[in-house]
């Protein structure tokens, strides 16, 4: 009964993702129109995978890359477990992933990479010698995710010129938050006024810089005010 209840919680965000999609990166008309051309609604492209099936990629057609890279449950022998560094799983994100992609089936279909590594096997966001802690088919499944999200950012900058990359994460305290990282702690927003925000020192290390610039929008305004992309 846990179990479906943190399923059904992980639907529920996955739809607060999708609508958060919609307002960090609208679709416009023509180009939903140019991804609905030439596929069938439902008729998605087979996933790609990398040499041992660790690795996926799903491919899709809009300006969106997501990817899970906490969320597998493959725990295979020949892959020793880790032994630094984070090995809790971020539940459901897979699942998430999935979700999402789904929603967007009839318009633009993000592009989705998942590692199916448990991660007590693999850590694909973590730099390579933490992440794979030289076991040979850890390293190659690392390197297959990052070449396959470099792949699909390349498709993304063909088709639109320019994207957006979600990286879909999970927490284990007990606050049913659905959050955004941005690269900026709340210290950061309680010190910095107005003026430091507007700073490039400050801005440019948000997470958020190319879109705020893309909207011409100041960062306190894209952060809660008229312009606000988070949550």
């Amino acid at each position: 009964m846990q179990q479906h209840r943190r399923f059904r919680a992980a639907e529920w965000v996955a739809v607060a993702t999708a609508a958060l999609l919609l307002l960090l990166c609208p679709m416009p008309a023509a180009a939903a129109a140019a991804a609905r051309r030439g596929r069938p609604a439902g008729s998605p492209p087979p996933s790609e995978w990398g040499t041992n099936g660790y690795i996926e990629y799903r491919p899709g057609n809009g300006p969106i890359v997501l990817s899970a890279p906490h969320g597998g449950d493959l725990e295979p022998d020949t892959i020793p477990d880790r032994t630094n560094g984070t090995t809790v799983e971020d539940s459901y994100t897979r699942e998430v992933g999935i979700m999402v992609q789904d929603y967007f089936h009839e318009t633009a279909r993000p592009h989705l990479i998942i590692c199916h590594l448990a991660r007590t096997k693999l850590d694909a966001n973590r730099e390579f010698s933490e992440a794979a802690q030289g076991n040979p088919e850890a390293e190659l499944a690392w390197h297959e995710y990052h070449a396959f999200i470099e792949k699909a950012r390349q498709a993304v900058v063909d088709a639109y010129g320019r994207g957006l990359y979600v990286d879909i994460h999970g927490q284990s305290h007990p606050e049913n938050w659905t959050e955004c990282g941005m690269l900026l702690s709340g210290n950061n927003l309680t010190r910095y006024s107005d003026e430091d925000l507007s700073d490039p020192a400050v801005y440019n290390r948000t997470s958020l810089r190319h879109l705020i610039a893309t909207a011409q929008a100041r960062l306190r305004s894209g952060l809660a005010g008229t312009d606000v992309r988070s949550g």
